[in-house]
């Protein structure tokens, strides 16, 4: 039987070490209420040294794909929670996330620009704002991109 391509190159150790580290991730999550940071979840599990460091982040942002854990904060600084675990004051969003969510469901599809004559608030920070929010809201399969016929990205709810 010839061995399926999509396996060749793949390193199989490498490979278990990652499904060892997300299960003993979950494991930590699942004992720990009020989460743990990114180094909390490797001491927690003794796996804060050098095997294990290059994989923390890999396994991290598969579960965070994958909608087994949420995170509050930024990437550096933010918490790790079960999905369903979360702490009652953890928000997912805010009024200006509502805000560009309600513009976009109402003006279909749209580019950033007549999304900002909209919103207000047409200034160098307020597009990278705007822009931040529309990558996530794309990134949570709320929104679609698409282009208009003059090669504009525009956005729009499915």
């Amino acid at each position: 039987v010839p061995r399926p391509e999509f396996l060749t190159g793949r390193d199989p150790k490498e490979d278990s070490d990652l499904v060892e580290l997300r299960s003993r991730y979950l494991r930590a999550l699942g004992a720990s209420p009020e989460g743990l940071t990114r180094i909390g979840l490797a001491e927690s599990t003794g796996t804060n040294y050098g095997r294990w460091r290059p994989l923390r982040d890999r396994v991290i942002n598969h579960l965070l794909q994958t909608n087994e854990v949420v995170r509050k904060g930024t990437s550096n600084r933010g918490r790790y929670y079960l999905a369903g675990k979360e702490p009652s004051d953890f928000i997912r969003e805010t009024d200006r996330v509502r805000n560009v969510y309600e513009a976009v469901h109402d003006n279909g599809p749209i580019t950033r620009s007549a999304l900002m004559s909209i919103i207000g608030n047409d200034s160098t920070s307020g597009r990278a704002r705007v822009q931040n929010i529309l990558d996530t809201l794309v990134s949570d399969r709320y929104i679609v991109t698409g282009s208009n016929n003059r090669g504009y990205v525009t956005y729009a709810v499915e």
